[in-house]
């Protein structure tokens, strides 16, 4: 889908991935190089692909080759990382399988992300809102790879931040944490 309504055109895509294989993985690809470099986009789908970088609590191939994917066309997740998307059955780990993600420059418009009540699914319904006008940046924000090149410096540039991060972590409702983790996480 096109949507011209908004400051730059948005295409939205949405994917469903039964089996993931290195073949579906090629056609995602394919598909996210098609995108004209004017336009932001949107790409929601059951990617049925699980990694520690996506918010799931285990990294299978499929979710590692997602996350690459995402990380070289600049896709940047929308979710909730440790929200389910997808009911479990009792004592099973909570999966969350239904993904979301913003090209770079639609990201910071892209909020209010969360499941909606039970709709008789074994999926949830995915909500999320995107803002109309984007604010103005206060310079450039760094980009980091997720590779073990840049691992170790990323570590140090969140150290600081961090350290002030925990010593007010008591205070603060889990969703106050949160917001401060994305926060600081999103401007290092």
């Amino acid at each position: 889908m096109l949507f011209r309504s908004l400051p730059r055109p948005l295409v939205v895509f949405s994917v469903y991935t039964a089996n993931p294989s290195v073949a579906t993985d090629a056609a995602l690809r394919a598909t996210l190089q098609s995108i004209p470099p004017r336009c932001s986009s949107l790409l929601l789908g059951d990617f049925n692909s699980h990694s520690l970088l996506l918010g799931a609590a285990r990294t299978n191939a499929a979710g590692r080759r997602l996350a690459d994917t995402a990380d070289d066309f600049d896709m940047l997740l929308a979710n909730t990382p440790g929200t389910p998307t997808l009911h479990s059955p009792p004592g099973a780990i909570a999966s969350a399988p239904d993904l979301a993600f913003a090209s770079a420059r639609l990201r910071s418009r892209v909020t209010g992300w969360r499941t909606d009540d039970d709709i008789g699914s074994d999926h949830l319904p995915v909500l999320f809102n995107i803002r109309s006008k984007q604010r103005q940046q206060t310079g450039r924000r760094r980009r980091w790879r997720t590779n073990d090149k840049t691992a170790k410096r990323y570590a140090e540039a969140l150290a600081s931040p961090l350290r002030g991060w925990t010593q007010h972590a008591n205070a603060r409702s889990a969703g106050q944490l949160w917001d401060s983790w994305r926060r600081i996480v999103l401007s290092t």
